[in-house]
């Protein structure tokens, strides 16, 4: 996922350079919109792996009680 993230980067910036001074305005709400959904992919990435966490201990505790 990390590579994946790595060359929209690259792939962005790169499209930067190819935009005309009429585009650029553009291309830096696409970008802005790019950052955007990286950090909300990483957000629920995040809250996904502390749920998971959260009932595997619950699991635990479940089986220690028995």
């Amino acid at each position: 996922m990390l590579i994946l993230f790595i060359i929209s980067i690259v792939l962005g910036l790169a499209g930067l350079l190819f935009l005309s001074e009429a585009t650029t305005g553009v291309g830096l709400i696409g970008l802005a919109c790019l950052f955007g959904i990286f950090a909300r992919i990483t957000q629920a990435a995040s809250n996904n792996n502390k749920i998971i966490k959260l009932i595997e201990n619950s699991l635990i505790e479940a089986e220690n009680e028995k």
